[in-house]
C-alpha cells in the first residue's frame, strides 16, 4: 500500500489531505499473491478518494483478514502454506454517492455526475476495471456510501 500512497503524496499534500493506513495485527507479514493487479487497484481506489474529498479531508486504507469464501481451504494442498483472505476497505469524507448511482458505479464509462469529466480527469473506467480484476483473483468489490458522505 506504501507504493500507492507515495505515488499519490504530491496531490495529497496539494489538496491539503489528511491520510492514515492501519494494517490490522492479525494480517500477515508477508503475502504471496498478484502485486501488480493489487497495485493497480489500490491505486485506482485511493485516486478516486482523492479525486473527490475535498481539501482538508481524510482518507484512510484499512487492511485486515477477511473470513475465506464458500468452501475454501485453509491450506494450500501443494505448498502447504497458509491461505489467508484480505480486505481492502478505502473511506473517505468525500461528497458520497447516491444510491441511485451505486448499482451502476462498477460499470464501464459511468460516471454518477457528468461535470465530473470536465472539473475531474478520468474516463469512467477505473472502477469497472478494479471490479475485473478483483474478480479475476476470485474476491469480491462493495460499495458504501450516502450522498453527502463519502
Amino acid at each position: 500500500p506504501q507504493l500507492c500512497i507515495d505515488m499519490f503524496t504530491g496531490k495529497m499534500k496539494e489538496k491539503q489531505l489528511k491520510w492514515s493506513i492501519h494494517i490490522d495485527p492479525d494480517v500477515p507479514k508477508r503475502v504471496f499473491g498478484d502485486k501488480t493487479r493489487i497495485i493497480q487497484i489500490l491505486c485506482n481506489l485511493l485516486s478516486n478518494a482523492i479525486k473527490f474529498t475535498p481539501p482538508d479531508g481524510l482518507i484512510t486504507l484499512h487492511i485486515g483478514r477477511a473470513p475465506m469464501l464458500g468452501n475454501a481451504s485453509t491450506a494450500d494442498g501443494v505448498t502447504g502454506m497458509s491461505k489467508a483472505c484480505l480486505e481492502f476497505m478505502v473511506s473517505d469524507t468525500g461528497t458520497g454517492i447516491g444510491a441511485d448511482h451505486q448499482g451502476k458505479l462498477f460499470t464501464p464509462y459511468y460516471q454518477a455526475d457528468s461535470r465530473i469529466t470536465r472539473e475531474q480527469e478520468g474516463t469512467g473506467l477505473g472502477l469497472a476495471i478494479v471490479k475485473k480484476l478483483v474478480e479475476l483473483m476470485q474476491g469480491t468489490i462493495t460499495l458504501e456510501s450516502a450522498e453527502g458522505r463519502g
